[in-house]
């Protein structure tokens, strides 16, 4: 039989509608021993942030690789974000989108 961890659950109803009532920033602090409320920042921006990149690069495909490659970016620097704009990850975000077209 195999094992999960507890963080490998998805998080759940509860867990989902307190996060929701958090800042972005609020949930990048949790995000760095809790995965889940990175999985809320992400359902925040994925569909955003592939907006922004299908725009930049007018090709789905490439807009979702961007999108991933932003969010695994945004995963391991997380410890570094500064809440520059009232607790809002967005220009945070779109920034290493931008840093992933170089």
């Amino acid at each position: 039989m195999t094992q999960h961890h507890p963080r490998d659950r998805p998080a759940t109803a509860i867990e989902e509608a307190a996060y929701a009532d958090l800042t972005d920033a609020d949930l990048i602090a949790r995000a760095r021993t809790d995965p889940h409320a990175f999985r809320a920042l992400h359902d925040r921006y994925a569909e955003p942030t592939h907006r922004f990149a299908a725009r930049r690069c007018g090709d789905h495909e490439t807009a979702l690789d961007v999108t991933a490659e932003t969010f695994c970016r945004a995963w391991r620097s997380r410890h570094t974000f500064a809440d520059r704009r009232a607790g809002s990850a967005a220009p945070w975000l779109f920034g290493i989108a931008r840093h992933v077209f170089t």
